[in-house]
């Protein structure tokens, strides 16, 4: 992974929304991901989701020990998971 040398210190003390996208980038390369978050964690980051995004990712598991193994990787990686209330939900039908 390149990353600009003043990535870590443009991003301190930040809070991170994490997508789908890089939760399956992480369990296709766990490695190279667990440590740059490990590093964003020692740069007092805090890694968030949405509850729907961690379903999306959660979906795709082909059996019962795939999906345990996503949702560890999911704990391993996230601080806060922010729940969508089904007020916010209901709200998106209305637009």
């Amino acid at each position: 992974m390149i990353l600009p040398p003043d990535f870590f210190s443009i991003l301190k003390d930040k809070y991170l929304l994490l997508d789908t996208n890089l939760f399956i980038d992480t369990s296709l390369k766990p490695t190279i991901f667990i440590s740059f978050f490990k590093e964003l964690k020692k740069n007092n980051n805090t890694i968030t989701t949405l509850d729907a995004v961690i379903i999306e990712f959660l979906k795709g598991g082909a059996n019962k020990q795939k999906y345990d193994e996503k949702l560890q990787l999911v704990k391993e990686i996230v601080d806060f998971v922010f729940p969508i209330k089904n007020s916010t939900i209901a709200s998106l039908y209305t637009l």
